[in-house]
């Protein structure tokens, strides 16, 4: 995503809320309503992700597409762009019952 240059056209909050992907590891009934200023990176994210299982494929590793899909998880983006953007905690707590 570096190389490709993903994070060359997104604002801070942005870049931020799609590395929240990377690290939250709960699971969560509520999927976020992404704004397009969101869900536009998390496509290119998940098409990155893609390529990189397609590419370890056919490199003969094992790996399981949809489950290497599924762990990033876009269920805190909107909430950390939230925070990010300078939402207080109280704020950004009753976004989301994950904690």
């Amino acid at each position: 995503m570096m190389f490709n240059g993903l994070f060359n056209d997104l604002s801070a909050e942005q870049a931020t809320a799609l590395l929240s992907c990377f690290v939250f590891q709960e699971n969560s009934s509520e999927m976020p309503k992404l704004t397009e200023q969101l869900a536009g990176p998390l496509r290119q994210m998940q098409e990155c992700a893609k390529r990189i299982a397609k590419v370890s494929a056919e490199a003969k590793l094992e790996i399981d597409e949809e489950t290497y899909l599924s762990s990033f998880k876009p269920h805190l983006m909107d909430v950390v762009y939230t925070w990010a953007t300078g939402a207080t905690f109280a704020h950004i707590c009753k976004m989301t019952d994950v904690f």
